[in-house]
């Protein structure tokens, strides 16, 4: 049987320093003209609103730059391969009218031609041009269907899109919904004079103040700060309730998780600063934990991700670059308005590493899996 053993190569479409322009087709060149426009216009009228903007600007552009076009060269044998778990997932569809592979449901994508998946044969083999994000899970595909065959790669993908699909029931986003509304109100409630009296310091636990270490999980010092993290809290909590077993069983576990992830993010930093006095606040070490567990979880039926399989090391390299980016986006927005901020990119590990480590412990048991569901 053929393998794909061989190194991943994902290459630019356009090349390497236009990707960095995200500029893709007419479609594209006239929204972002538009959003560009917008922006200069709330940049001229409302001057507080600045650091709120350039933070929208790269994350904007981080955004498109994921889905620039790339390509991907295998074998005919693969593609016949790939096209079939296309088939076979049904989340692309294939046109008749020019073969490309589009996204079913999303016709608003349809004049974006960079967001298509499209096979270009090729003497040797044959080509696949697709934006970047969604080459990489094609090769994980490729890889899967080499070790299980195409039915059980097709019924894993389509647990994880029917575990993505808005038809979660309600319950499920109700522990997110909980904490979500705690740290909108303790921001609201704290407005006029910030939050740092509730971060965690090794200051703050030498005056005896050791509520910090569960207070700082709640606790935002902006805006910003803290949609950035609710967004994330949403993109998540509500996929891993949905695989924590019945309620109320399935909120009790997310809840601890949320805040053993959390203390443990704040032991890390605390470790690395015994003696500090700069506080931290946010819930991104708790939130990096509920990541942690995510990233690992199977699909129904199957083990654990392997921590140091390809897949895995590929999510470790893809934290780190977030996190180095969110440094660079976090000195961009507070360079003009002369505060200082930083990064507790401790606090990412020490919760990601719980959540990868120990998270699987706070997964229902298989008794518990198989029982029937109201």
């Amino acid at each position: 049987m053929e393998g794909v053993a061989q190194p991943l190569v994902i290459r630019s479409r356009q090349g390497a320093w236009w990707d960095l322009l995200p500029i893709y087709s007419l479609y594209q060149l006239v929204f972002n003209l538009t959003g560009l426009a917008l922006i200069l216009w709330l940049w001229g009228s409302f001057a507080f609103s600045q650091p709120i903007l350039l933070g929208a600007v790269l994350l904007a552009w981080v955004q498109q730059y994921r889905l620039r076009p790339a390509l991907l060269d295998i074998s005919r044998a693969q593609a016949d391969r790939l096209a079939a778990l296309l088939d076979a997932q049904g989340r692309y569809a294939r046109s008749d009218h020019d073969g490309r592979w589009r996204a079913t449901g999303k016709q608003g994508w349809e004049p974006w031609p960079h967001q298509h998946i499209e096979f270009l044969p090729r003497p040797d083999g044959v080509t696949v041009a697709a934006p970047h994000n969604i080459l990489h899970r094609l090769w994980d595909d490729l890889a899967l269907l080499e070790e299980r065959g195409l039915a059980a790669v097709a019924q894993q993908r389509k647990s994880e899109a029917d575990l993505a699909a808005p038809q979660l029931p309600w319950t499920v986003h109700g522990p997110t919904a909980l904490i979500g509304a705690m740290c909108v109100a303790a921001w609201l409630v704290h407005l006029p004079e910030g939050m740092s009296r509730w971060g965690v310091s090794g200051l703050a636990l030498a005056q005896g103040r050791y509520a910090t270490i569960l207070l700082h999980m709640f606790a935002h010092g902006g805006l910003m700060h803290l949609w950035l993290n609710m967004v994330l809290l949403s993109m998540f909590g509500g996929t891993l309730v949905a695989r924590l077993g019945l309620v109320p069983q399935s909120w009790l576990r997310f809840l601890a998780l949320f805040l053993c992830s959390g203390v443990m993010g704040a032991a890390l930093y605390l470790l690395a600063h015994p003696a500090g006095t700069v506080p931290m606040i946010g819930a991104s070490g708790a939130l990096y934990g509920v990541i942690g567990l995510v990233v690992r979880l199977p699909a129904e039926g199957d083990a654990l991700q392997p921590l140091r399989s390809r897949r895995m090391l590929r999510i470790y390299w893809s934290l780190i670059k977030d996190n180095l980016f969110l440094i660079v986006l976090l000195g961009v927005m507070f360079l003009g308005s002369g505060s200082k901020v930083g990064l507790a990119w401790e606090a990412h590990l020490g919760g990601f590493l719980f959540g990868l480590l120990v998270g699987p412990f706070f997964l229902p048991s298989t008794a518990e899996r198989a029982a029937p569901r109201s």
